[in-house]
């Protein structure tokens, strides 16, 4: 099998599972405080990129999520494939 490509779920499995660590811990990412008291227009201003700011970081969340997914079901489907072509003597 030497330079061969082979798989191995146990290593894709360790790395899904950080990939979904890290989203979740992109997901534990509070809300920042801002000052209600006053009207300034800049702090309207920071509302609103707060907001877009965290709107953006639940999109990208859902992105990896879905590519870490992904990533797992390739490699199961490459495993799968070396297993049948093992089992043929290829």
């Amino acid at each position: 099998m030497s330079g061969e490509v082979a798989s191995n779920s146990n290593v894709v499995n360790s790395q899904v599972y950080n990939l979904q660590q890290a989203v979740a811990d992109l997901k534990g990412v509070q809300t920042p405080n801002t000052d209600t008291q006053t009207t300034l227009q800049g702090n309207n201003k920071l509302h609103s990129a707060t907001g877009q700011e965290m709107n953006m970081i639940r999109l990208f969340c859902e992105a990896f999520r879905e590519d870490a997914a992904k990533i797992g079901r390739i490699a199961a489907a490459i495993e799968a494939k070396d297993k049948q072509l093992a089992q043929k003597g290829e």
